[in-house]
Formats: structure tokens, C-alpha cells, sequence
């Protein structure tokens, strides 16, 4: 959990002496990830919505755009969320949500090493 904070909020407390506290970094230049979470019949059954409310709580909105989204075509394998309309994270569950954020905000969603959770 301590490296999710550190991942939402950064070191506010260093700054390097190359950038003043004013001026922009780069992470804040880079688009948000998008993440839906389906909705249909088959992932509602399986705690879709209390896994999009938990998305949308957790999840920093500068960061991280959480919203509702529809079939995948994954269905048994719910709670699914998409990344950025092309990684599909399957049985997003109460468990596997500060993991996945924690994975989205440290960049290595992309395929970069091992997911937190199933990947399609």
C-alpha cells in the first residue's frame, strides 16, 4: 500500500535541482490510461459495479480516466477491465484493483514484465 501512495502522490518532500516545484515534470505531460469496466450482465454478476466504484475512488483522475464500458467478449472471466481499448485485464476483483492501479501508474502495463493479475 505504501508504494501506491508513493505512486499517487510521488516524494513531495525532494526536489532535484534541476526542476523548481513550480515547473512541470514530465509525467505530468502524458495523457491519463483510460480504464473501463464492463458492465454487462456476466460482469455485474460478478462485482463489476463495486469494482468501478473502487476504480473511481482509488484511482488519481489526472492520472488514471476510470469509466463504465461494455462486453469484451471475456465474459466468465469478470470483473474485465480494458486498458487504453487494447489490454484486457480479466477478474478485476477487490483484491486485484490497488495492484492493477499500482501497475498503471508505474508505466509497465505496456507488456513490460509481469502483470499483477490476468492479462489477454
Amino acid at each position: 500500500m505504501k508504494s501506491f501512495l508513493k505512486l499517487l502522490f510521488g516524494s513531495l518532500a525532494t526536489t532535484s535541482n534541476n526542476s523548481s516545484p513550480s515547473s512541470p515534470s514530465s509525467s505530468s505531460t502524458m495523457q491519463p490510461v483510460q480504464l473501463e469496466v464492463c458492465l454487462s450482465p456476466g460482469c455485474i454478476a460478478d462485482g463489476g459495479e463495486a469494482t468501478l466504484k473502487k476504480c473511481m475512488a482509488l484511482a488519481p483522475p489526472d492520472k488514471v480516466t476510470v469509466r463504465k464500458g461494455g462486453c469484451v467478449s471475456a465474459c466468465g472471466n469478470g470483473p474485465v477491465a480494458r486498458e487504453n481499448d487494447k489490454i484486457i485485464h480479466k477478474r478485476v476483483t477487490d483484491v486485484a484493483i490497488v495492484p492493477l492501479l499500482e501497475e498503471l501508474l508505474a508505466g509497465v502495463s505496456e507488456g513490460e514484465g509481469e502483470g499483477k493479475g490476468e492479462k489477454n
